[in-house]
């Protein structure tokens, strides 16, 4: 069913946590004191991909573009980016062209890092990116159970940074209950994230050995992720719903059922312990904020203010876009951190449409538009709805740009199926 996937080997060991580190890096984007030039970690490993290329092309006049639909469609986008820029010469900001060079560089280099440092294996590319959820998780959970240990990697942060993030005062607030992960602050992108590892990690399993078996490390595994998901946001629950409901389409009922009993009897303990090791003067709060959806439902304090920020009608935007993605005192432009205002400000309707069909290529365009309902296709339509969902949370893919990696790996999986997956 999968070819020589007998030949990669998928567990721990010194180069795969390597490789882990390295995607880790990659992903989660952070300033260390240690990196020149106070640029984020996300920056540097892309570097490794250029250079991957260059290795190739050299060696064996070899280019490998991973998805040649959603390259094209990258260019396109970059370009409607640099028109917009350059109408709006007299107000503008570059972050839309910066950002679009990003989606370009990861889509024409992926296919060269892949060959080069996974030996060519999509399944083991998966696998890695379950693992660097794994070690973001570790770090969130004893950042927020351990305050010298927080304090210390904290220190780790260029001055910048962890300016940026609060600072020094803010590590006796509650602001500290999200300077947690591998970045030094956790939010909504982070648990976005967190929920594409866990999917990675699932699907890297399932490939593996055409079914979803799961053995007690890989339940392990999958419920830190989720665990730190849900520590990191809310919206969290969104993106396990949708696993759930993978899992449920790659199995059966009293599989799910049985893996939603095993999250509970470990999930609430976890927390439990984890809420009995924060400071007495954080703990009431982060117990509030953590049950306050179950408590108000709609009437949660962050989705009443993302629901208030739905004020904008069709006039209000127009055809390519103001390429302005702050706003004068480096707020959001026209005060909506709607991800889907914020694009359509960035890049009109016209580059709106293009990213659209971006991201639906990079998931693997003949998947999310087919009629048959197999595994992949429905896996792809799941990702698609809850990157559609996630953008009226926020600019998902643009907070966190480096997950257009982990759509592609998931998307190239999904293409090659069963038959072909290696």
């Amino acid at each position: 069913m999968i070819k020589n996937t007998s030949k990669v080997y998928l567990g721990f060991s010194g180069v795969n946590i390597l490789r882990s580190i390295f995607i880790t890096l990659f992903i989660y984007s952070v300033n260390f004191k240690f990196l020149p030039y106070d640029v984020p970690s996300s920056y540097y490993m892309l570097l490794v991909f250029v250079l991957c290329g260059m290795v190739l092309f050299f060696l064996n006049y070899n280019f490998v573009v991973v998805n040649r639909n959603a390259t094209l469609f990258a260019f396109i986008f970059l370009f409607i980016s640099l028109i917009s820029y350059l109408i709006n010469v007299t107000s503008h900001d570059e972050y839309m062209v910066r950002t679009s060079v990003m989606y370009l560089m990861i889509l024409m280099f992926t296919g060269s890092l892949v060959t080069v440092l996974f030996k060519s294996s999509y399944l083991l590319t998966l696998r890695i990116i379950g693992y660097a959820g794994l070690i973001n998780s570790g770090l969130i959970i004893a950042m927020l159970v351990f305050k010298d240990f927080q304090n210390f990697y904290l220190s780790l942060i260029s001055d910048k940074a962890f300016a940026l993030i609060g600072g020094i005062d803010a590590l006796e607030g509650l602001i500290s209950l999200r300077m947690i992960g591998v970045t030094g602050f956790s939010a909504y992108s982070t648990g976005f994230v967190q929920v594409l590892c866990c999917m990675c990690y699932i699907l890297s399993i399932y490939y593996k050995k055409q079914k979803l078996s799961l053995k007690l490390y890989d339940y392990i595994v999958i419920f830190s992720i989720l665990l730190s998901a849900v520590i990191s946001a809310r919206s969290s629950l969104l993106g396990i719903l949708v696993i759930v409901i993978v899992v449920l389409r790659l199995t059966n009922s009293l599989f799910v059922l049985r893996l939603v009993l095993y999250s509970l009897c470990i999930l609430i303990p976890a927390l439990a312990v984890v809420i009995n090791f924060i400071p007495e003067g954080q703990r009431d709060f982060f117990s509030s904020w953590l049950s306050e959806f179950f408590v108000s439902g709609i009437k949660t304090g962050s989705l009443q203010t993302n629901i208030s920020m739905f004020k904008y009608n069709i006039f209000d935007f127009n055809i390519i876009g103001f390429s302005r993605w702050y706003g004068d005192n480096d707020d959001y432009f026209m005060n909506s951190d709607v991800g889907w205002y914020r694009l359509t400000f960035a890049v009109g309707y016209v580059g709106a449409a293009v990213w659209c069909f971006l991201i639906s290529s990079t998931l693997g365009l003949k998947n999310v538009f087919s009629t048959k309902l197999s595994v992949e296709v429905f896996i792809s339509w799941m990702l698609a709805l809850y990157v559609f969902l996630m953008m009226f949370k926020g600019a998902i893919l643009f907070d966190s740009f480096q997950s257009v990696f982990i759509l592609l790996i998931v998307g190239n999986v999904l293409n090659r199926g069963l038959s072909n997956a290696s």
